[in-house]
């Protein structure tokens, strides 16, 4: 009786292991929500037209890790203009970075800001939507927008989670980083991050 369960089991298991090694990692991604410039105050996405070769590996730009807040063409170091290639107008619109990359087999970039004028702070958020387990994938995105003038006196608050798209939803959401800044007397933005 014994040989016969142990059998069963090796049979179970070799049986599992064929399944989960032909199964497609990918399968029900292509129902994911589709990517949008954002929600929220975003009126637009913005690129970097200048990327300096100390953030760059084998002339390919390292995407992850911009984090920033510009309010003017003078802290603008990275040649921000609107993804059309329009400058931006500075006196009437800010920009909000926050770069990252994750794998999977589609990723979406999901990205809301909010203002809490309660607290005087715009809170920008960034979901990394992952589906799939194909990490050769890699999807980097600056997820640069364009919102309307920040007020004087506000700080920003930017929030990058990561979420996964399992049978039809949005699941597993958690909050990996967060950065305050708050503007300088040089107009400059000072950030600090914490990692939850």
């Amino acid at each position: 009786m014994k040989k016969i369960i142990l059998l069963i089991s090796i049979l179970a298991v070799i049986i599992c292991f064929t399944r989960c090694v032909n199964s497609d990692p990918c399968k029900g991604c292509d129902e994911m929500p589709e990517e949008t410039d954002g929600t929220g105050l975003i009126v637009g996405l913005g690129e970097k037209t200048y990327h300096d070769s100390s953030y760059m590996i084998n002339n390919i730009p390292i995407w992850y890790g911009l984090v920033d807040v510009v309010t003017s063409e003078t802290h603008n170091a990275s040649k921000i203009r609107h993804v059309n290639g329009d400058s931006i107008d500075f006196s009437k619109y800010s920009v909000l970075c926050m770069g990252a990359q994750c794998g999977g087999c589609n990723i979406r970039y999901l990205r809301d800001v909010s203002v809490d004028k309660e607290a005087k702070k715009y809170i920008y958020t960034v979901t990394m939507l992952e589906c799939g387990n194909y990490a050769d994938l890699l999807n980097p995105s600056d997820n640069i927008v364009i919102i309307p003038k920040i007020e004087d006196g506000y700080t920003v608050e930017i929030q990058l989670k990561v979420a996964y798209w399992i049978r039809h939803k949005i699941k597993n959401e958690r909050l990996n980083w967060t950065y305050i800044f708050k503007e300088d007397t040089d107009g400059s933005w000072l950030g600090s991050e914490t990692k939850h």
